[in-house]
């Protein structure tokens, strides 16, 4: 899993390729956080273009929402774009947000690249008032 900024500071890209486990999303939210150019609040575009998540599982979504949980402080009023190509990738996605629950951040989810940043780069006092991508 890769973690990058955004050339201008709005938000943290996190690519992530192959098969996603716990611990790697752990790694990476750690590498995020203590990153010198973090700031709480940040907001995040989850790239998972190129990744696996046949693994990702009830049980392994509910650890990662315990995980953010408890780290709230770090989230609260983040944007958090999150990109799925396929539709059993979409429900997984959307499985995640109906566990996790995120009162702290505004949470959607992308078909492309380019919404999720229109999204994360507009002015926040706009509301996004893009819909979140549908299943299709």
């Amino acid at each position: 899993m890769g973690v990058s900024f955004d050339a201008e500071g709005k938000f943290i890209r996190c690519l992530v390729t192959g098969e996603l486990t716990f611990d790697d999303f752990v790694r990476s939210f750690q590498e995020i956080v203590t990153h010198p150019e973090f700031r709480p609040g940040m907001d995040v575009l989850w790239d998972f273009h190129g990744a696996s998540m046949a693994r990702m599982d009830q049980a392994m979504l509910r650890r990662i929402a315990s995980h953010l949980r408890e780290r709230e402080h770090l989230r609260r009023g983040a944007r958090v774009a999150v990109v799925v190509t396929g539709d059993a990738d979409y429900g997984i996605i959307r499985m995640y947000e109906a566990i996790a629950d995120t009162p702290a951040e505004t949470f959607r989810i992308f078909r492309t690249l380019a919404e999720a940043e229109r999204w994360l780069r507009a002015d926040r006092g706009g509301g996004g008032s893009e819909p979140p991508a549908q299943a299709g």
